[in-house]
């Protein structure tokens, strides 16, 4: 009877500690976004923009560290604005809101990360709403910047 018990408790044992490894491998919203990630699309849909929008594909980017952000949407480093922001991956849709320094406000946007693809739904200007989904109007300049994380070499 013992040896019952010594066995089912070592299996219990086991599978806590493999469900413990599955938690461990993965990575926090937190620790997965930190890095550059380069801008790849944009979507403002509307019409208004003639084409603007290829100002940031591929230039522009957003680059994030664990207590600050810089960014740049044509890749002008000398245009490169500085930035704090917070993310909640718990709240469903997962938001972020990015506050540009020497600008009043804050940016209430939604993210969407999946390995090394990030998706931000944000306003062109502050605002105090939020967007619902992570779909662009152009009517009231809400963008979906696509962005593609930048591998070391």
């Amino acid at each position: 009877m013992r040896l019952l018990a010594l066995f089912a408790a070592s299996l219990f044992a086991g599978a806590v500690i493999a469900e413990d490894k599955k938690d461990e491998k993965k990575v926090k919203d937190e620790e997965a976004i930190i890095g550059k990630w380069t801008i790849s699309d944009v979507d403002f849909d509307s019409e208004a923009n003639n084409g603007s929008k290829t100002l940031f594909i591929g230039k522009g980017y957003f680059h994030f560290h664990a207590d600050k952000l810089l960014l740049s949407l044509n890749g002008d480093a000398d245009l490169e604005k500085a930035a704090t922001y917070t993310i909640d991956p718990k709240a469903n849709p997962k938001v972020i809101d990015i506050a540009v320094k020497d600008e009043k406000g804050k940016r209430l946007g939604l993210y969407q990360l999946d390995g090394d693809t990030l998706k931000l739904c944000i306003y062109s200007s502050t605002l105090d709403t939020r967007p619902k989904e992570l779909k662009a109007d152009g009517k009231t300049y809400l963008g979906v910047f696509s962005l593609k994380r930048v591998k070391d070499k």
